[in-house]
C-alpha cells in the first residue's frame, strides 16, 4: 500500500493505515503553536474515542485518514495510533481492513421507503414524534429526505420544522403565505427538520379535504380590529357567533320577591296546655 494517500488542507501527506505513529505526522497547532478554538485538547484517549465515535455515527462512514486528521486536528496531545485501534472495539462500530473504512452500524436500519412508513407509524406518538436525527442514523442513505417529501406530500406524516436559517430573524409569514425570503413556513429542507409524527387522524377517517389556498388567502387579509365588535358585525350579515354565550332568562320580579320572603318560622306556645292547668311559664310543682 502507498505511504501517500492524498493531500491533506494543510499541505501534508495523509498516511496510510498502521504505517506511521502518531508522533510521526505533525498539522499545525494554530497561530504561535496554540491550539486553535476548534480544538477539543481532550488528554484522556477514552474521552477522545467516544468524542471520535458520535463524530462516526453522525457520518456513518470514515476512512482512516480522516479519522486520523479529525483526532489529531481536535485533540493533539494524545497518541492518536491508540485512539483509532480503541476506535475498533467500540460498540457498533465495524472497521473494514481492506479498503481501511470505519462504518457505524445502528440499532435499526432501513432501506426503502416502505420501511421508513412502517418505522414512523409504529414508533411516533400523538404526542411525542422521531427526531428527525434518530431517523438518520436508522436510514444511512442520501434517499432519506427524497422519502419522507414523498410522505409528506402523501399526508401519511407530518414534520415539524424549527425556525432557523431564513426565519430565524424573519418575521414569521402570514397565513399560508411566503416571509420577505420568499420561504413558506412549512417549506425548506432536512436542515429545519426537528420531528416526524405519523398523521394518525387521517389514517382514522378523521379529516377533511385542505380548504383551497384561495380560501386561506381570503380568510388571512380580512382585518379585524381589537375594538371592532364581532357579534354586531355578524347580526349585519344574519349571522351568529356560534362562541356567544346566551344570556340568562329573566325572571318576574314578583316571582323573585316570593323567593326572598321565605318560609315564616313556626312559633310554639304552651296555651294547649293551660286548660290542663299547667303554666310553663311559672314553676311548676308538681301534684302531691
Amino acid at each position: 500500500m502507498s505511504q501517500l494517500k492524498r493531500k491533506s488542507p494543510y499541505g501534508t501527506a495523509s498516511p496510510a493505515a498502521g504505517s506511521v505513529k502518531s508522533e510521526d505526522v505533525k498539522r499545525p497547532r494554530g497561530l504561535g503553536g496554540t491550539p486553535s478554538g476548534s480544538h477539543y485538547n481532550f488528554n484522556d484517549p477514552r474521552t477522545v474515542v467516544i468524542e471520535l465515535r458520535d463524530h462516526l455515527k453522525d457520518r456513518i462512514t470514515m476512512n482512516w485518514q480522516d479519522a486520523y486528521f479529525h483526532v489529531q486536528e481536535k485533540s493533539p496531545g494524545v497518541d492518536v495510533s491508540v485512539v483509532l485501534e480503541m476506535l475498533k472495539k467500540q460498540e457498533r462500530v465495524k472497521f473494514n481492513e481492506n479498503n481501511q473504512v470505519y462504518t457505524y452500524e445502528p440499532e435499526i436500519v432501513l432501506r426503502t421507503q416502505s420501511d421508513l412508513r412502517s418505522h414512523i407509524r409504529t414508533h411516533a406518538r400523538p404526542t411525542s414524534g422521531i427526531t428527525y436525527k434518530a431517523l438518520r442514523e436508522a436510514f444511512p442513505g442520501p434517499e432519506l429526505s427524497t422519502y419522507m417529501e414523498n410522505l409528506e406530500k402523501e399526508g401519511q406524516i407530518l414534520i415539524l420544522r424549527g425556525l432557523t436559517g431564513k426565519f430565524k430573524d424573519a418575521t414569521l409569514p402570514a397565513l399560508g403565505r411566503e416571509n420577505v425570503h420568499g420561504d413558506r413556513i412549512n417549506g425548506g429542507g432536512p436542515e429545519r427538520w426537528r420531528m416526524v409524527f405519523w398523521d394518525e387522524l387521517k389514517e382514522r377517517n378523521r379529516t377533511v379535504p385542505r380548504v383551497e389556498d384561495e380560501m386561506i388567502y381570503a380568510w388571512a387579509d380580512v382585518k379585524i380590529s381589537e375594538t371592532d365588535d364581532v357579534v354586531k358585525l355578524l347580526e349585519e350579515q344574519d349571522l351568529k357567533a356560534s362562541s356567544v354565550v346566551p344570556p340568562p332568562p329573566k325572571m318576574d320580579k314578583t316571582q323573585e320577591k316570593k323567593k326572598k320572603r321565605g318560609k315564616r318560622v313556626l312559633k310554639i306556645t304552651n296555651t294547649h296546655m293551660l286548660a290542663q292547668g299547667i303554666d310553663f311559664s311559672k314553676d311548676y310543682e308538681a301534684p302531691s
